[in-house]
């Protein structure tokens, strides 16, 4: 099984190296070929978001090492948060160790987590906008 932006990349080369050429028409060829260029950026920015969400997470575990660094539940928690999920959990855990924590640590380790989701939210909406290349 091939990742979204493998699929793309096969898809856009299908165009531009068959099925572009196979056409007579001008127009749909020329549209074939469009397609491909459209595929293969769509491709590079989703591969764009993986990379840099993958930089902001262990970004964000190495910041919130010292305010959770003592609490194992919290430490495994934060090592498996590789997507939305996995930080909501993080999040209510975090919210259920607030009086182990103390408020201070608490609200630090909160900050770290809710800077990465605001990351996390800008890029999704750059590219949905088509502002990321």
């Amino acid at each position: 099984m091939f990742a979204p932006e493998e699929y793309l990349d096969r898809i856009a080369s299908k165009l531009r190296s068959e099925i572009g050429p196979a056409i007579t028409d001008d127009y749909a060829r020329t549209q074939a070929f469009m397609a491909s260029v459209i595929l293969e950026r769509v491709s590079r920015q989703i591969t764009a978001g993986f990379d840099s969400e993958q930089t902001e997470l262990d970004e964000m575990r190495l910041r919130l090492a010292p305010q959770i660094g003592d609490d194992p539940e919290l430490s495994a928690l934060s090592a498996v948060a590789t997507d939305d999920t996995g930080l909501s959990l993080l999040v209510e855990s975090m919210y259920q160790a607030r009086d182990r924590l103390g408020q201070d640590r608490f609200d630090q380790a909160l900050g770290e987590v809710r800077t990465t989701l605001r990351l996390r939210l800008d890029r999704s909406l750059m590219i949905a906008e088509g502002k990321a290349s």
